[in-house]
């Protein structure tokens, strides 16, 4: 079993350093005063940013902010990031003697220096490299000295890892001693590992620890028979004088964790305010089709194996947000998260519920903190029948085995014995209830699963959420390969795999054929299945050993969608693909002598309803805008004519203007847009694709012309 990290709230941590944090960094005022330093040795932290601090106010700490005649003035007197080639030209900002409030530092005076570097503030002092403040100074710092406290002798607890969940009869394995020691997450200055004790308590009535006290040993936890809730672990770490302790909460469950406790309509109940909530906001054009549905958010925080609601609103088109309720700390009780929980998320729509996983991840609850969902997915569940199925391992990388696999995402609550005659991989090797040559799953591989019991619905996702970027190398010759993409993707297996081969590969070169479990087959010169299943396993015989992540993200020249992609948006899920070939004929603009209401339309964006405005307002047949929203390719009947910046970007991404030259394969001759000239009944705008002669501007409406479609994605 996994090994937990169990230290999560601070009781002591001493040192100076807690003096300045990274909210410390903020710009000062101009206080028409200044000098400069000049650090020339900062390599190590490039990226980083460099600050001056002073306690302007003698209030004896450093104030992130104070206010002097409603201004707010920071006590950071001088902040510079620093440069890629290790350099900063620091300002430390004067004092403004016009004025009674101390607003900078005065003549001789030395601020506390800092690095804020990877979200670590680090002090440090230059020596006899500065004497002090002088207005319009400058002076050269080629080295500097790293601050120490000699007071701070106690050891340091660094890492606040997630809450501990598990049900009552499961036990914990945690991580010894030494382990904590070896990845960072405790240290002491003064003292060696070995010169270190350490203690692990827990409340007798509720947590039950087996372990020997040996630093490199790892306690084991276990619930006490009938307590399910709430409590703590407190981990100590002593140097003989002085002991710093952090504590961990520890949660409970009478059954299953709320991962995978299920979502029913009747949860969807307005969350009591806790008084402590983060911010969930939503900015997602796929959430725009839920519209008047409602999303909810769900946890089972008071541990009596029911989940309750902490979070839900009403779904809007656009931008929208509402809090995440968190606990109030300040009562016994718990009545919401607690930092480090991740909640489930679903959509009530209909009266039916749908799981959905939010991307980005939702890493962790945390006080006043705020997550914007970009897009989102639907977890994997697939449909098992008796006699053999083909499934993909479409959990998490870190399975416990295929036993709790299987036992934790079968969706009737049967268990694996009652379910499998055998699971096989590619090889042949086996599992089954008698005897097994493999334990565990490999993410991304396909299995051979005989069901002998009660047909069901297989899950891996459940207890994990949505994976996302699995990657699964292939061999030459045959593989077992799980189909990975949700309900969302594009299941179009030319498509899916075009978009999943990395280095440029296309399916044509790099599969002879790809078959399901009934032998049905997608092959180069006949295809008998056109899409994918998600969660079902194909056997694919590869020609060129690659890799298949059939959730890559989109880059330009990526063959996915339907075409080409060339270009991605600022979410970098979604973008324009161009058709992989120009339309067979040369088509006219059309309509010569007319203007368009509403086709002028230039930016990237507007080719559609340039498209749709000039169907709409021409009557001629057979002409590029008619003929472009009657294509279909690749199972896609959305094309039409692109924009003249899109046209472009295609020129200057995937035409021979791009970095990888002409992925598209234009020709070096005219193509037109779906832009008219402005109040011009005559040109629109075009581009030849020439590599020697690239020419943008006006073409006549009625000359016959080369047309690439694009589609949205």
């Amino acid at each position: 079993m996994k090994k937990i990290l169990y230290l999560l709230l601070l009781v002591s941590f001493l040192g100076f350093a807690q003096e300045i944090n990274p909210n410390h960094f903020v710009l000062t005022q101009n206080t028409g005063a200044n000098m400069t330093i000049m650090f020339t040795s900062l390599a190590d932290y490039a990226g980083g940013t460099i600050g001056a601090f002073y306690d302007l106010n003698e209030n004896g700490q450093i104030d992130e902010g104070y206010i002097y005649n409603s201004a707010v003035f920071s006590e950071c007197v001088g902040f510079e990031p620093i440069t890629s080639n290790g350099q900063a030209g620091l300002a430390l900002w004067g004092d403004d003697v016009s004025v009674n409030e101390k607003v900078g530092l005065g003549v001789g005076e030395t601020p506390q220096f800092a690095l804020l570097y990877q979200g670590e503030v680090v002090l440090f002092d230059l020596g006899d490299q500065f004497t002090g403040y002088a207005t319009n100074g400058f002076s050269v710092a080629n080295t500097i000295s790293f601050s120490t406290d000699e007071q701070n002798s106690a050891p340091e607890i660094l890492l606040t890892p997630p809450v501990i969940e598990f049900v009552n009869g499961e036990t914990v394995d945690l991580s010894s001693a030494l382990e904590l020691w070896e990845i960072g997450v405790f240290i002491d200055a003064d003292n060696t590992f070995d010169e270190l004790s350490f203690s692990l308590t827990a409340d007798e009535n509720a947590i039950s620890i087996d372990w020997d006290g040996s630093a490199t040993s790892n306690p084991i936890l276990a619930a006490v028979p009938g307590f399910y809730g709430s409590t703590q672990i407190q981990f100590c770490v002593s140097d003989f004088e002085e002991t710093t302790c952090a504590s961990n909460t520890v949660l409970v469950y009478e059954t299953a964790p709320p991962n995978q406790m299920q979502v029913s309509a009747d949860l969807f109940v307005e969350p009591e305010n806790t008084g402590h909530n983060m911010t969930f906001g939503v900015n997602s054009s796929q959430m725009d089709a839920y519209a008047r549905d409602t999303l909810g958010i769900f946890y089972d925080f008071d541990t009596d194996g029911e989940l309750e609601c902490i979070g839900m609103y009403e779904i809007v088109e656009g931008f929208f947000g509402f809090p995440i309720w968190g606990d109030d700390s300040s009562t016994d009780e718990v009545e919401g998260l607690l930092p480090g929980q991740v909640p489930t998320f679903a959509i009530l729509s209909d009266g039916e519920v749908e799981v959905i996983s939010p991307f980005p991840n939702f890493e962790t609850y945390t006080d006043n903190g705020i997550h914007y969902l970009e897009n989102f997915y639907k977890p994997i569940e697939y449909t098992l029948t008796a006699g053999w199925n083909m499934v993909g391992y479409v959990g998490s990388a870190q399975n416990n085995g295929i036993v709790n696999q299987i036992n934790n995402s079968l969706t009737s609550g049967a268990l694996i014995e009652e379910t499998f005659q055998v699971i096989k991989n590619v090889s042949g090797q086996f599992w089954s209830p008698q005897f097994a040559q493999i334990n565990e799953f490999t993410q991304g591989e396909g299995y051979m699963m005989y069901v002998s019991g009660e047909p069901s619905g297989l899950n891996f996702q459940s207890p994990s959420a949505y994976q996302h970027g699995i990657e699964y190398p292939l061999s030459a010759g045959w593989n077992m390969v799980a189909y990975t993409g949700d309900a969302f993707a594009d299941n179009s297996i030319v498509s899916s795999v075009n978009g999943a081969l990395g280095d440029g590969l296309q399916i044509e070169e790099t599969f002879q054929v790809i078959k399901n479990v009934s032998g049905q087959f997608w092959s180069t010169q006949f295809a008998q299945i056109s899409s994918f299943v998600p969660g079902e396993a194909y056997m694919m015989y590869n020609l060129v050993p690659s890799s298949l992540n059939f959730q890559r993200d989109p880059y330009i020249g990526m063959h996915a969608h339907g075409g080409i992609v060339f270009y991605v948006d600022e979410t970098g899920k979604h973008g324009l693909v161009a058709a992989e070939e120009d339309l067979p004929e040369l088509y006219p603009w059309g309509c010569v002598g007319n203007v368009i209401d509403g086709a002028d339309g230039l930016s990237i964006g507007s080719g559609l309803q340039n498209t749709l405005d000039i169907v709409s307002d021409c009557d001629e047949s057979l002409i590029a805008a008619s003929i472009a929203l009657s294509f279909e390719q690749h199972g896609y009947s959305d094309w039409y004519l692109p924009s003249f910046d899109e046209l472009m970007e295609m020129f200057t991404t995937i035409g021979n203007a791009g970095e990888k030259g002409n992925v598209g394969l234009f020709k070096d001759e005219w193509y037109i847009s779906s832009t008219e000239f402005e109040n011009d009944p005559t040109n629109v705008w075009g581009n030849s694709f020439s590599e020697s002669f690239p020419n943008a501007g006006g073409g006549h409406k009625g000359n016959l012309s080369n047309i690439r479609l694009i589609r949205n994605f």
